[in-house]
């Protein structure tokens, strides 16, 4: 009779802390080391798409160790993102796949693993593995994957404040608003919602269509704050963004504001300098604060002391005295040289001792990195001045 014999392979383990390679991996930020590794289980092979957070009450246990959640839960594509395991009892020496890639061990404890994630061909919630000689334990649906987007825009946003000037209204106001918006990635800036490009003058019956397309990441409410002050913002399902509390107050001006996420898709998602307020603007020409309204001509000369603002926004409303509604707008996003003179040409019609309101704002953009997938959040806080004029031929 014959006997057969069993060979049995054990895989080649890592101990914590020495260096892994990744298996087919692009990313310029993991080494690319000869190693052989064992796959892990088939379960595990293509990403599932889904809008659902992972809970850090999903806590597989398997022999001996366990998992008890991953921090943070999102990444890009492209690999390269320091993500930490937790859990109990963790071997010495293990290895850790997100879907069927290996990830680099950064360091290792009881409790904790650090990794640097690998990259993936495609978008989607991946299960993470942590493998031994003492068994596997799967965390399910625990890492997602966004699309790469380095250079274009995934979160947009704009936070005016406004000043009414002149002592002829009948009430002289300021007010404060915001509008946040998480979209699927894009090449834009908030000036691409009133010009086509920059240093020109549109009439409203002009601006293109500019088509932004929302994302939900099921966060309530977010809170930007600093050392002294905090905005609320809540979620309008309608128009699928952030807007400002009702109870919003003013804010200081030239103030570094943050954002931290603290639920839904993203949470611990940061920004430590997330947009910056503005300063107004020292207006020379047209003169918008005195005792009367001014008088406001077709070709209006615009004269500023410049700022170093990323770009200066004009808006000229003529107002139908019976409906009391703008009838004709003309909207001009400019570069900060402290000059601009209007094309009298841009109006569709002009007639005098119509009520012309002028609102002039100076705009900072903040640009920092989304750690999620690379875009960039483009925030920009503005300052408006508001006053009027009469029209003159």
């Amino acid at each position: 009779m014959l006997c057969h014999l069993l060979i049995f392979v054990l895989p080649t383990l890592v101990a914590c802390g020495s260096k892994t390679s990744v298996q087919e991996d692009t990313s310029p930020f993991i080494s690319d080391d000869d190693t052989a590794f064992f796959e892990p289980s088939s379960d595990t092979q293509e990403p599932t798409v889904d809008t659902q957070d992972s809970s850090d009450t999903n806590i597989p246990h398997g022999p001996p160790f366990s998992i008890s959640s991953v921090s943070p839960q999102y990444g890009p594509t492209i690999g390269g993102t320091e993500i930490h395991i937790y859990g109990s009892d963790f071997p010495t020496s293990l290895r850790v796949f997100i879907g069927t890639k290996e990830a680099q061990i950064l360091s290792c404890n009881e409790t904790k693993i650090t990794v640097r994630t690998p990259s993936v061909d495609q978008e989607g919630l991946y299960d993470i593995q942590v493998q031994s000689q003492e068994g596997t334990v799967s965390h399910t649906q625990s890492f997602q994957y966004f699309d790469t987007a380095q250079g274009q825009t995934g979160i947009l946003g704009h936070f005016d404040i406004q000043q009414q000037l002149g002592s002829y209204w009948s009430a002289n106001e300021a007010s404060f608003d915001a509008k946040l918006m998480f979209i699927i990635p894009q090449d834009v800036h908030w000036w691409h919602l009133s010009t086509p490009t920059m240093d020109i003058c549109t009439h409203s019956d002009d601006i293109p269509s500019f088509s932004l397309y929302p994302l939900d990441i099921s966060a309530p409410f977010l809170e930007l704050s600093n050392a002294e002050d905090s905005i609320a913002l809540v979620w309008d399902s309608f128009y699928e963004l952030y807007e400002e509390d009702s109870n919003a107050t003013l804010l200081p001006n030239d103030t570094t504001f943050s954002l931290n996420i603290e639920d839904g898709l993203l949470t611990h998602l940061s920004f430590p300098s997330f947009f910056h307020t503005s300063k107004p603007s020292v207006l020379l020409a047209p003169i918008l604060d005195s005792d009367q309204p001014t008088t406001i001509t077709r070709d209006q000369q615009f004269l500023w002391e410049p700022s170093d603002a990323t770009w200066i926004r004009i808006r000229m409303a003529r107002l139908d005295p019976v409906t009391e509604q703008y009838n004709e707008q003309i909207i001009c996003t400019l570069y900060d040289d402290g000059v601009h003179t209007v094309d009298p040409e841009i109006w569709k019609s002009w007639d005098p001792d119509q009520q012309i309101d002028v609102y002039f704002s100076r705009a900072l953009e903040s640009i920092s990195v989304a750690p999620h997938n690379l875009s960039q959040a483009r925030i920009v806080g503005s300052y408006t001045i508001v006053g009027a004029g009469f029209s003159e031929n």
